[in-house]
């Protein structure tokens, strides 16, 4: 069974302290926490990196928000680079509510390093990221077979954000 790591994120607190712990599975058995470098030092062509993201074009290409003081492309500019070395697989889960109007790449232009200065208190950019994304539609066409077109976005009584989608077997 492939190495599967996940990064269990900020959730609700602070963002400046900001966990360096990762989920990271080995034979199927949650390993403890681990430093990112020890993990990609270990992955090898048969692993797999798991990674959400922040943007989505109209294209299908992904990008994820870094936000390191250092710059140098954060966390995912390490595993970006560990990937060509290493040939490891990088699957990108994201939600068609983080469709975005324009390219991944001028978005990229748009946020250069530091140009997002407030974001979450800390200087911020967009990196692009290759790999295998994965939105609501793909995830229903791989489950059960189905074509899907998303058809609106957004709702009220808690479903803000969501997406309609129209199914077609």
């Amino acid at each position: 069974m492939p190495d599967i790591v996940k990064s269990r994120g900020p959730g609700t607190h602070d963002p400046l302290k900001v966990s360096k712990e990762k989920w990271f599975f080995k034979k199927g058995i949650l390993q403890e926490a681990t430093p990112l470098g020890e993990i990609l030092d270990q992955m090898t062509e048969v692993d797999v990196y798991i990674k959400g993201s922040n943007a989505l074009d109209p294209q299908g290409n992904v990008g994820v928000l870094f936000a390191n003081p250092a710059g140098g492309g954060g966390t995912i500019g390490k595993v970006m680079a560990a990937r060509r070395k290493k040939k490891f697989h990088v699957i990108l889960p994201i939600g068609i509510e983080k469709l975005i109007p324009v390219t991944i790449e001028k978005a990229c232009h748009a946020a250069g390093f530091k140009k997002v200065g407030n974001a979450m208190g800390i200087p911020s950019g967009l990196f692009p990221v290759s790999g295998e994304k994965i939105d609501e539609t793909d995830a229903l066409f791989r489950l059960f077979g189905v074509e899907s077109t998303p058809i609106s976005a957004g709702g009220l009584a808690g479903a803000e954000g969501s997406i309609l989608q129209s199914q077609f077997i």
